[in-house]
């Protein structure tokens, strides 16, 4: 092989180096030019939907945890039912890029919504049949008069029979719940039910509510499992992107 097929074999190579060096460059440069131009778009879904959903599995596993599920019927800012909520057009927007991001896990967290709502309806359909066991109303008047002539409450409109009040012991008693501590929420209700509560949770034990008991606590079982899988998954996707995209 003569000196010049050397040097055009040896030229060949450089350039050919050179050129894939090149592209190499350009790739990545081109990958990270993109990903800057991303991390916005990802940094608000990390803020507006993963993270706050995140807080909001946490908040709900506790309380599932224990048993609790009065939070179904308390709609306030800390103890929100949907995981799904938002408070401008912007945030929707948002939401609806996320879900064209994860199309498979905002189609689990919106499954979980209805879980939960369909759950409620359950509770309230408990709740109604509490009301309608042919002596509940009977027996409740007969636990407020007795409390009057006992206790002489401050808070009478709280110990007349009339469908607050019924509805009020009713939701007590589907929850199951425990003696209150004297608070500014229970004010009206603490020392009676920590009087009569245990004798009116008896209506729990009733023929006539035990499938909804069992229904309730089927569906309960199914949501710590829907919890726990959907904040695993949620969790993998914020590492992604924090590794990814450097988000906060």
């Amino acid at each position: 092989m003569d000196m010049l097929t050397i040097v055009q074999i040896v030229s060949t190579g450089v350039i050919a180096a050179a050129t894939l060096i090149y592209a190499s460059l350009t790739y990545f440069l081109l990958r990270e030019q993109r990903r800057e131009k991303r991390k916005p778009l990802i940094q608000e879904i990390v803020n507006v939907v993963i993270h706050p959903v995140i807080k909001q599995l946490e908040k709900q596993k506790s309380y599932l945890k224990e048993g609790n599920l009065e939070w179904i019927h308390i709609r306030t800012a800390d103890v929100a039912t949907k995981l799904i909520m938002f408070s401008s057009d912007k945030e929707k927007l948002i939401y609806d890029k996320f879900k064209k991001e994860r199309p498979r896990i905002a189609t689990k967290i919106e499954n979980y919504d209805n879980k939960i709502e369909e759950l409620k309806e359950v509770l309230n359909e408990y709740w109604d049949k509490v009301m309608s066991l042919p002596d509940y109303e009977n027996t409740l008047s007969e636990k407020f008069e007795e409390y009057k002539e006992r206790e002489n409450p401050s808070h009478m409109p709280y110990f007349e029979l009339n469908d607050d009040n019924l509805r009020t012991i009713a939701l007590y008693i589907i929850h199951n719940k425990p003696e209150f501590e004297e608070s500014e929420q229970h004010a009206a209700y603490y020392k009676f039910w920590n009087l009569y509560g245990k004798e009116l949770r008896e209506f729990r034990k009733r023929p006539e509510v035990e499938n909804y008991k069992k229904n309730i606590e089927k569906r309960h079982k199914d949501l710590l499992k829907s919890v726990d899988r959907l904040s695993k998954g949620l969790r993998a996707i914020l590492d992604k992107y924090m590794d990814k995209y450097g988000v906060i």
